[in-house]
């Protein structure tokens, strides 16, 4: 193949279904082995992993989620008490996470956990939203963009949070976006056309 040669290329399982060889047993297990990988790839899904406040790690769900954006800093400004950008021609409301999550850690830990990101003039923002009405997640770090099937192994132990996980072999917060776009709802008022 490849070599500009004719090749023959059959159908093993076509033909043996064909000349009534394959039991209707074993077409049934092969149905049911078709149907439960089907499954199984239906349940993948994909998450965004961030550092969150604490230096710890917190898996952000993709789908909602319809871009990843880095905004410098100086073209940040305020309407009231939220912080803004201009953003595609429409005003961009920005939420910071760790606003959003309380942090439990204490001062010490912090500093023995690494502390804060390096100073940037770049902010790295989730935008979630239907292109009209979006806003922006400001999170101190995007690591990785995972897709597997994962299952919650804890429960929240905190607001902002719907469970735990272990991703890449680390215990990771999964990020409530229900209830964070919930949250947020009354700031999509910046952005709606009067």
């Amino acid at each position: 193949m490849g070599d500009g040669r004719v090749a023959l290329i059959l159908d093993v399982l076509g033909i043996a279904q064909q000349a009534h060889i394959l039991s209707e047993s074993h077409d049934q297990g092969i149905s049911a082995q078709l149907r439960e990988a089907r499954a199984r790839a239906a349940e993948r899904q994909t998450l965004l992993l961030v550092r969150s406040p604490g230096n710890s790690r917190l898996a952000i769900p993709l789908a909602p989620v319809s871009r990843l954006e880095e905004i410098p800093v100086d073209q940040v400004e305020s309407a009231g008490d939220v912080d803004v950008v201009q953003y595609r021609g429409q005003i961009l409301p920005l939420i910071h996470l760790r606003d959003i999550l309380s942090e439990r850690r204490s001062f010490n830990r912090l500093a023995e956990a690494g502390g804060a990101a390096a100073d940037t003039n770049l902010l790295q923002a989730i935008v979630f939203g239907d292109g009209v009405r979006q806003v922006g997640l400001i999170v101190d770090e995007i690591l990785d963009i995972i897709q597997d099937v994962f299952e919650v192994k804890g429960r929240a132990t905190r607001n902002g949070v719907s469970g735990t996980l272990v991703i890449q072999g680390r215990v990771t917060e999964l990020f409530d976006v229900d209830s964070f776009l919930r949250r947020v709802a009354p700031l999509l008022a910046l952005v709606e056309e009067v």
